[in-house]
């Protein structure tokens, strides 16, 4: 089962990419790589003869999960917050494991979180998760995130702790003054990712990744 957005153009052979991974062993959520497209228009009718990057408006910001990796110097299989960081406007699972937890959780309303709350779940029940840079993802709008969404992102906040009260969950509130707009953030995305990741390490959270 493959989960996308809709304002996104995919890359030639992005299904066997996340097959290829999914071949790799049983049991596996798969985070492909997300590219940030500029404002501007797409040429269509080019796209009608095959897919041609130059046809796209220019890449403007790559996947931040990739500096993220490089930072800890670690795979998103390897991180024991690697749940947090499966994204559905790019990512797999196997159609048994998702139908097991029951898919995602529609009480989660409004922007945020649904997605981590869901490879949370998955691994809890034995999955792994794991990165497909080749299956790639062209994201045509940037929206920054709104005062609302914000608000939104708080409430899933509150409402995944509420569901599943571990620290690793609790500890997600460590991207708040990322995501707010009214505030700086005293780091980078990264920068706070991966003091998220080591935070958990030092907790002891392992919800089933390493089973």
């Amino acid at each position: 089962m493959v989960t996308l957005d809709a304002d996104q153009v995919v890359e030639p052979h992005f299904l066997a990419e996340h097959a290829r991974l999914h071949a790799g062993g049983p049991g596996r959520v798969v985070a492909g790589r997300r590219l940030q497209l500029a404002d501007g228009p797409m040429d269509e009718v080019r796209l009608e003869h095959g897919f041609d990057p130059q046809a796209l408006p220019p890449v403007v910001r790559g996947d931040e999960r990739e500096q993220l990796f490089r930072l800890l110097d670690s795979s998103l299989e390897d991180m024991v917050t690697g749940w947090h960081h499966v994204w559905t406007c790019n990512a797999s699972f196997p159609r048994d494991r998702l139908e097991a937890v029951g898919g995602f959780d529609e009480t989660f309303t409004g922007w945020g979180l649904e997605d981590a709350e869901l490879a949370y779940r998955l691994v809890q029940g034995g999955a792994t998760t794991h990165f497909a840079p080749s299956a790639v993802v062209r994201h045509e709008h940037r929206t920054p995130v709104t005062a609302d969404m914000y608000r939104e992102w708080c409430r899933n906040l509150a409402h995944f702790v509420r569901r599943h009260p571990a620290p690793e969950v609790r500890l997600q509130e460590i991207f708040a003054p990322a995501i707010d707009p009214d505030r700086s953030a005293p780091g980078t995305w990264d920068d706070i990712a991966a003091e998220f990741e080591h935070t958990a390490r030092r907790l002891g959270a392992d919800p089933g990744q390493h089973r």
